[in-house]
């Protein structure tokens, strides 16, 4: 024991040299990596998020995009915040698609058309995509090679790092995008069977002759009441949560403005007091019943909210 002792006595310097080098090899190696991926992250984080937003605002107002359109967006974004970004156009095309189905202050209608016409542009790219991701890949070995002569360690665990990030993100956004395809498809078919439920008990109230399903291009609601010179708009609301937002009565109090006719719209769940507050300030500000809502279970008294319109 007293030999170990001295032993360290004699030497303490040189161990301590042992530690200031274990040292510098952890913060070096572990803390200042780390650091600098998580720095480096955020702002792959950020600029994902700014992507997704500016290819649905091109979406949403209907805008021609291409692949050149979406690579000069991201290289944009690189040459901005000095990163290399770790998706893919598809992938990133897969994000806008979740985001546009996880917006409940979309109607349900829009956010189909909007999944769709995403998923139309991500099939097209597809192909050319494939080919310039091997161009990529080659270009990303070159910078990987000039990192590693240039900044050491460091890089080599964010490069790491990246490539982690990459594969879990794509794990998780491929396997959500299944199961909110799933989920979507479920809640238009459960819309639609709403819909003609709708239309059948409309019909066995009124007779068919006084019941028509509307053009949704022209009109853009569901059925047309008339009887003799008197027509009343009929529009058909589905939701999972029971939630009928401000944007979708706004936009059904526009197509009653353009079309100078009342409409009534018909939802799946309980009429609520905030509701009635909407419609009833849409319906002040017009100077006259334009809207009018009645749940399903309360169909058959759909004859009294006629009589209060017409």
């Amino acid at each position: 024991m007293r030999t170990f002792v001295g032993m360290i006595k004699n030497n303490f310097s040189n161990l301590f040299s042992i530690i200031g080098i274990l040292l510098t090899i952890y913060f070096s190696v572990f803390y200042i990596p780390n650091y600098t991926e998580e720095i480096i992250y955020k702002r792959i984080e950020n600029v994902n998020k700014e992507l997704i937003s500016s290819i649905q605002e091109l979406i949403y107002n209907n805008q021609d995009i291409s692949i050149n359109n979406i690579e000069t967006l991201i290289k944009g974004k690189e040459l901005r915040d000095n990163i290399e970004y770790p998706y893919s156009v598809e992938e990133l095309l897969i994000q806008v698609q979740e985001t546009f189905m996880s917006n409940n202050f979309i109607p349900l209608e829009d956010r189909k058309v909007f999944f769709d016409k995403t998923d139309k542009i991500r099939k097209e790219i597809v192909h050319i995509q494939t080919s310039q991701l091997e161009g990529n890949k080659t270009i990303n070995l070159l910078g990987l090679i000039v990192s590693i002569l240039g900044v050491a360690v460091s890089t080599i665990g964010g490069i790491s790092l990246f490539q982690s990030i990459k594969m879990q993100k794509e794990t998780e956004i491929n396997k959500e995008v299944d199961n909110r395809k799933d989920d979507f498809t479920n809640i238009v078919m459960k819309a639609i069977s709403f819909e003609e439920n709708v239309y059948d008990k409309l019909k066995s109230i009124f007779g068919e002759k006084s019941i028509k399903k509307a053009d949704q291009e022209n009109s853009g609601v569901d059925f047309i009441f008339q009887r003799e010179d008197k027509k009343i708009l009929i529009e058909v609301k589905y939701s999972e949560r029971g939630i009928l937002n401000s944007q979708s009565i706004m936009k059904i109090a526009s197509i009653a403005k353009r079309e100078k006719l009342p409409v009534i719209i018909i939802t799946n769940y309980d009429i609520n007091d905030s509701i009635l507050n909407r419609i009833n300030k849409i319906n002040t500000e017009f100077n006259e019943p334009i809207l009018k809502i009645i749940s399903i279970k309360n169909i058959n008294k759909i004859e009294n909210i006629i009589s209060e319109v017409l």
